[in-house]
């Protein structure tokens, strides 16, 4: 669509702007545009451009919009984070395991089976 609109906006160098939808049809027909060029014209927004550059926004959107999302609302915890309580220590120890590790029955018997 990015090539339509600057194609588009190559064949309508010379319009006088600011121009209405039909005025900017009225000129690429006048300047033998291709029909492909013409239906997409055809699809803007019916009201009057200012510049070439918002006919080419109209067509295909470069520019980013200034609208800004509302941030998404976290997700529930799904337990408690990595580490318990040091999780939020700034000074504690990294990588330590705090505690006796839990094994499982079957750790045990791939530790005594040679």
């Amino acid at each position: 669509m990015h090539q339509e609109s600057a194609t588009a906006q190559a064949v309508l160098e010379g319009v006088e702007l600011p121009a209405s939808k039909s005025a900017l049809l009225a000129y690429a027909r006048e300047h033998e545009a291709e029909e492909r060029i013409l239906g997409v014209l055809g699809w803007i927004e019916d009201r009057e451009y200012d510049r070439l550059d918002d006919v080419g926004e109209a067509i295909a959107a470069v520019q980013p919009s200034l609208a800004r999302a509302a941030p998404d609302r976290p997700a529930a915890e799904s337990g408690r984070p990595p580490g318990g309580d040091a999780y939020a220590h700034a000074r504690a120890e990294p990588g330590a395991i705090r505690g006796e590790p839990d094994v499982l029955e079957y750790e045990e018997q791939l530790v005594r089976e040679p």
